[in-house]
């Protein structure tokens, strides 16, 4: 096997646009039950083009495949391959979160019809699957309002220490290639020079970012929020104790405060214009008050 995939990652009689056929036919097979080893086959011609730096070609088959692997997963006579492919497409595809992104809306169904399904196959599957999910959103941790669907999905399983993920995580990235990624993919985005994270705005949210980037500097505060323990009846508290621990620790250059800015959206204020950073601090410390005083949602 080593030698025919050597061979034909290194052939240059084999132009990109025949190999990307090549290796999108080979992964459509893993819909075939009787496709014996298929997974193995898909995976060392993977590791020959990236051994060859074909980025171009893993970028755009990982791209447009990875969802179709994915949903091989609620097949138990596939689902071994299936999840093999899977892993490697996931664990390699570090340069950019856009692959593990295509699969955030599929995760919560595909995990309740695992559950549902009650078989060991199907719990091995889950439990490989949530180690996989806790990886990527280690490796991609900016974007808590889009994590949390799948995170609640997962909330049940084991969840692997940090030395687990790191071995996972640094077993087959293409990372180590950024400079070469750099060029096929050049949205790749990395922590700011600045150690700092900063909040996207959402046009005109300028305001509310001023806030929560005071509140976070007041380290005190800070501190306190991240301390609590979650509480389903404080669900602003909630969602600015996820904000604060993404702006700590995230390894991006900024995040999205939008899961937190429609929480907190104060009603008379008009979307898109820019508001008065005092009066949003006053309702926004208000609703925090009383959620912590009556136990309930305001």
């Amino acid at each position: 096997m080593d030698g025919v995939v050597r061979n034909l990652s290194n052939d240059d009689s084999v132009t990109d646009s025949q190999m990307l056929t090549a290796i999108s036919r080979m992964i459509d097979w893993v819909s075939w039950p009787l496709g014996k080893n298929i997974d193995k086959w898909i995976i060392a011609l993977l590791k020959g083009l990236a051994a060859v730096k074909k980025f171009s070609i893993l970028i755009e088959v990982s791209l447009t495949k990875i969802e179709k692997v994915f949903s091989k997963l609620l097949y138990p006579i596939v689902r071994g391959a299936a999840l093999s492919v899977l892993k490697y497409m996931l664990l390699t595809f570090q340069h950019s979160h856009e692959a593990f992104h295509l699969l955030l809306p599929h995760i919560p169904p595909m995990v309740a019809s695992l559950v549902k399904e009650d078989s060991n196959s199907g719990t091995s599957c889950l439990e490989q699957l949530a180690e996989l999910v806790h990886c990527m959103v280690f490796r991609f941790p900016g974007f808590p309002d889009l994590y949390e669907p799948v995170m609640e999905a997962i909330k049940d399983l084991h969840v692997p220490n940090e030395d687990r993920i790191k071995q996972l995580l640094g077993q087959d990235a293409w990372t180590s290639q950024k400079s070469e990624l750099a060029g096929f993919y050049p949205r790749l985005m990395a922590k700011s020079d600045t150690g700092k994270i900063g909040l996207i705005n959402l046009g005109n949210t300028c305001y509310v970012n001023s806030i929560l980037q005071a509140l976070f500097m007041a380290s005190d505060f800070r501190h306190c929020v991240l301390r609590l323990t979650e509480n389903n009846s404080q669900p602003l508290m909630t969602k600015l104790q996820w904000l604060f621990g993404f702006l700590e620790h995230s390894q991006r250059p900024a995040i999205s405060p939008e899961n937190f800015l429609s929480a907190s959206w104060t009603p008379w204020f008009s979307p898109g214009t820019q508001q008065d950073c005092s009066e949003y601090l006053k309702y926004l410390l208000d609703r925090l008050h009383e959620e912590e005083k009556t136990g309930t949602r305001i």
